[in-house]
């Protein structure tokens, strides 16, 4: 069976914690233990090691951070593994599961998605290489297909498109093929080419190189060296010599034969260089070569040198662009087109996926309808990218729809939380917790789940359903739950509810050097318990009278609640009450179900409270039981009245029915203002006494909420004052 070892030393005020966890399903119950610890004894310190470990983050003591820690947590003797703990805290304001993704996920369709994909991006690679060893671009971060992207304004969505566009355009770009992309367009080369004075001296070269092209027998502005030069390559690459075709070409208001390329070429060649060698031309020529005279043009003012038609390129640098990726793209046809086609063929399997995605029925839908179903919230939940979570694996967007009686209405995860109350955020919190668990559910992960306060500041039906849903975890295999609360009523109804153990339902308490994990040892009705021991055990018998009384006025016996007031209070009979008095009152309300009382009858009862009282507190345990609790509550509120009864002294006093305790301390401060020390521990009194004394079977977590060192110093402080008026703390 699955046992879980703690042994923790100096870890966030823990100074001392050894603890074993028997988590094994003994008898169709579940795997879970709940412990008990009242605030500020060890529940957030324990979650928060636990949640250390989870993470492989180191513990400490935050107040004493030179202290030494230990945190040895074992799993059937072995290092409990990190990744099988999951920690629940109270309240965490924007939680969201990492793994909520894979309830999302369909491993059939995201697979076939990831094929397709991992083929297109194989052919784009293919096709960044040639682009980069054509374009010179060597950026890791702009690589060339995002630089092509960002010239054609294309997206990821329509990138394929945007090319096949540019391939149906007209572009004459045969003096391009040698050059490159990056020794143009880099920060320093345009630097200079978008200079106001250089874009001038462009301006002034384009326009008169135009003006003689236009004025050439052989050339136009539609057809100038560039365009001479790719009709020359086409049909000598095409063999349309060889096939003994001729080209007639118009020479002003003549014709001519042609029948070689060369012959072609020579004429294009000679009406070039008659162009270029115009005197204004050079001119203006070497006004431009003057302005790329600096080193950071060096390399562009060569390639003009060379290529004295690209400088006709330059005054429109957007147009460059494409006409070097489109003279690029003549260089790369077959990695081109392989991977267009594989763009088109991908688009076709992501349409269809899509559309599958779309009406897939997930478990992450399963969790939301656990959730609508169990939990009372004016909200509902969808996810808006569903079918990019399926296949891609993004993040959840969620969507809020915030009903009321009338309509309802989209609103952000932000908006939501601002208007929900508290317990509707923490509702909010657990749909996110419920996507982790069922994670887990669907990986058969084994796991070990600390749960902290989970159900803190819910209404009634969210604590149920969320103690319901926990208890079916406990049942599930692999799945064992230690549940931490400072709320008693909680800790019951989870030991109720998910059957729970004897040895499963602990109280933590905290000694001088260490935290003690003992069993509960009023699992059911306390009443019940103190019933059959009450004849042989007089500190149940005198804790029961609270309880006796309660029962007296809720059945309508009078007298039985004025008598039984009588010993909780300085009333006028007090000091003769015995426990002949105490058993013939708990037989009118107890009858049959009252057993044999074997005590002294004759015993006077004040004086018993007073001596058992001054028992407890001499043994000073750091661990006393709930009726040793009541006994000193109600020996401190005797010892209180009857001081201030003594000190008021008023023949005029006339006993209350209610609110005794505090009608005489309002009386008393209002008549010895000064004494500030006394009225301040009076007031203690007032308000740690009622709540320990007023009780009844169903709600005594009060109690067991208070430190038994508070009652410890407040008996001696009240034992104090009688003393100082000589009653050595006598009651009677």
């Amino acid at each position: 069976m699955p046992t879980l070892s703690i042994n923790l030393t100096n870890c966030y005020g823990i100074r001392q914690l050894k603890g074993s966890f028997d988590l094994g399903k003994h008898e169709g119950r579940g795997g879970a233990f709940s412990i008990y610890a009242a605030n500020g004894v060890m529940k957030s310190s324990l979650a928060r090691t636990f949640a250390d470990h989870s993470k492989g983050e180191e513990s400490k003591d935050l107040i004493f951070p030179s202290r030494e820690t230990v945190r040895d947590i074992q799993w059937d003797n072995s290092e409990l593994d990190p990744k099988t703990v999951f920690v629940i805290k109270p309240y965490v304001k924007i939680y969201e599961s990492e793994t909520v993704s894979t309830l999302i996920a369909n491993p059939s369709l995201q697979q076939e998605y990831a094929i397709s994909v991992k083929s297109l991006l194989a052919k784009r690679k293919t096709l960044t290489g040639e682009l980069k060893q054509l374009s010179g671009i060597t950026s890791r971060t702009e690589t060339p297909d995002i630089v092509l992207a960002a010239d054609l304004g294309a997206t990821e969505e329509d990138f394929s498109e945007k090319i096949e566009a540019l391939q149906q355009g007209d572009h004459t770009v045969a003096h391009l093929k040698d050059v490159k992309y990056a020794e143009i367009f880099n920060p320093k080369t345009l630097a200079v080419l978008k200079q106001r004075d250089f874009q001038a001296q462009l301006e002034e070269y384009v326009e008169l190189y135009n003006k003689l092209v236009e004025e050439s027998p052989i050339l136009c502005r539609t057809f100038n060296h560039q365009g001479a030069t790719a009709v020359c390559k086409g049909l000598k690459d095409a063999g349309f010599y060889t096939a003994g075709h001729f080209v007639t070409l118009k020479v002003g208001d003549s014709s001519k034969m042609i029948s070689s390329s060369e012959e072609l070429e020579d004429i294009f060649q000679q009406e070039r260089e008659k162009i270029l060698s115009d005197t204004s031309l050079k001119r203006r020529f070497d006004a431009v070569d003057k302005a790329l005279g600096n080193a950071d043009t060096k390399k562009l003012r060569a390639l003009i040198e060379s290529n004295k038609e690209l400088l006709a390129d330059l005054n429109d640098l957007e147009a460059l662009k494409k006409k070097f990726w489109f003279a690029y793209f003549q260089e790369c046809e077959e990695e081109l087109n392989e991977f267009l086609q594989s763009s088109h063929d991908t688009k076709e399997v992501l349409t269809r996926l899509i559309a599958s995605a779309k009406e897939e029925e997930t478990k992450w839908t399963k969790v939301i309808q656990i959730f609508n179903r169990r939990f009372d919230v004016p909200f509902n939940i969808s996810i808006q990218n569903q079918a990019d979570v399926i296949l891609k694996g993004e993040k959840p967007a969620k969507s809020f729809s915030f009903e009321d009686s009338e309509s309802a209405d989209g609103v952000d995860e932000k908006t939501l939380l601002s208007v929900l109350s508290r317990g509707e955020r923490r509702a909010l919190y657990i749909l996110n917790l419920l996507f982790e668990v069922e994670t887990r559910k669907e990986a058969n992960q084994e796991t070990l789940f600390i749960v902290d306060d989970i159900a803190d500041s819910f209404d009634y039906r969210n604590k149920y359903a969320i103690v319901e849903y926990l208890r079916e975890l406990s049942k599930r295999d692999g799945f064992y739950l230690i549940f931490l609360t400072h709320n008693f009523d909680f800790h019951r109804t989870l030991a109720s509810r998910l059957g729970l153990s004897y040895d499963n339902r602990l109280v933590a308490t905290r000694g001088a050097n260490e935290i003690d994990l003992q069993s509960e040892k009023y699992q059911n009705d306390v009443f019940v318990s103190w019933r059959g021991k009450m004849g042989v055990n007089e500190r149940v018998f005198i804790a029961s009278v609270p309880f006796v009384r309660n029962l007296a006025t809720y059945s309508g016996h009078k007298s039985v609640a004025r008598s039984l007031t009588e010993v909780l209070h300085i009333k006028a009979n007090s000091a003769s009450k015995t426990y002949a008095d105490l058993v013939d009152d708990f037989s009118i309300i107890l009858q049959k179900a009252l057993p044999e009382i074997k005590h002294d009858r004759s015993l006077r009862v004040l004086e018993r409270i007073q001596i058992v009282a001054e028992e407890i507190a001499t043994e000073a345990k750091d661990h006393i039981e709930l009726e040793e609790k009541i006994i000193l509550a109600i020996a401190i509120r005797l010892m209180a009245e009857k001081f201030m009864l003594r000190r008021l002294n008023d023949p005029e006093w006339e006993e209350p029915k209610v609110n005794q305790t505090r009608i005489l301390s309002d009386k008393f401060a209002d008549k010895f203002t000064s004494e500030q020390a006394v009225i301040s521990t009076l007031d203690q009194v007032n308000l740690m006494t009622p709540e320990n004394i007023h009780l009844n079977s169903f709600m005594f977590e009060p109690i067991l909420d208070m430190s038994s060192r508070h009652l410890y110093r407040l008996h001696a402080d009240i034992k104090q004052l009688l003393d100082g008026l000589g009653e050595v703390g006598q009651l009677d």
